[in-house]
């Protein structure tokens, strides 16, 4: 949307998610207990870069329609958020292919790995066999 002086508002400017795009962030981090009790909170100053440019619609389709492909969305990105933390947690840590990539690997070239995890020396032989 844009702006009666041809700027962009900030429903689309600067107050959105949009991806690849660094935006400053406020964060808390809270640990809850399974009464739905706050044991501890932490609020952090960051930056938030996100890779998918989520809309009301998709987020309504991953929470409550349980859409596919949003779905699959959110999954990636997941992972994503899952190995940057591990990396952050254990520096010396290898990321290995896991089934989701096995997939599309299978689709793309016909090869079927079975054993996980796969480690990318094992995709560069397949290619060459």
């Amino acid at each position: 949307m844009i702006s009666k002086h041809g700027a962009p508002s900030l429903a689309t400017g600067l107050c959105s998610l949009n991806p690849h795009v660094d935006r400053l962030v406020q964060s808390c981090f809270m640990e809850i207990d399974k009464h739905g009790q706050v044991l501890r909170r932490e609020f952090h100053d960051g930056v938030i870069n996100s890779n998918e440019r989520m809309t009301y619609t998709a987020v309504n389709g991953i929470l409550t329609d349980r859409d596919p492909e949003a779905l699959q969305v959110l999954r990636h990105s997941t992972a994503h958020v899952m190995a940057q933390a591990v990396l952050h947690l254990w520096p010396d840590a290898k990321i290995a292919i896991g089934p989701a990539i096995a997939n599309a690997i299978h689709d793309a070239i016909g090869v079927r790995f079975r054993h996980y995890p796969i480690r990318p020396e094992q995709v560069l032989q397949a290619l060459r066999e």
